[in-house]
């Protein structure tokens, strides 16, 4: 069953298997700021990296805004996140994003 029902702070989900997330305007912009970020530090990445790490991230971007966000992506993204990570190890500010959106995405799973 899924409630989508707006509050003061944002909207919030009752999402199947009792999931409940809670994406506030600040927690939005946060994600936001993540995502502009990473994209920001993809030069140095190869560039078939840099792509599918854009296409993963643009993907938890619309999942998180969707009213009934689809859990079985968003896990598989952030495994694909966690491999990022080992790729980009080499740039502390952008591992620490996508470790960051990893906690974003995280925190709406659990």
């Amino acid at each position: 069953m899924y409630i989508n029902k707006m509050e003061n702070k944002g909207p919030t989900y009752l999402a199947e298997g009792d999931i409940y997330v809670h994406l506030d305007s600040m927690k939005i912009e946060e994600l936001e700021k993540i995502i502009q970020n990473i994209k920001k530090e993809l030069s140095a990445v190869p560039e078939k990296e840099a792509k599918t790490i854009v296409e993963t991230v643009d993907t938890v971007h619309t999942e998180l805004m969707k009213p009934k966000p689809r859990w079985e992506i968003l896990k598989k993204c952030v495994e694909g996140l966690g491999c990022a990570v080992a790729i980009t190890d080499k740039i502390p500010t952008l591992v620490e994003n996508i470790k960051n959106l990893i906690g974003i995405v995280s925190s709406c799973l659990s």
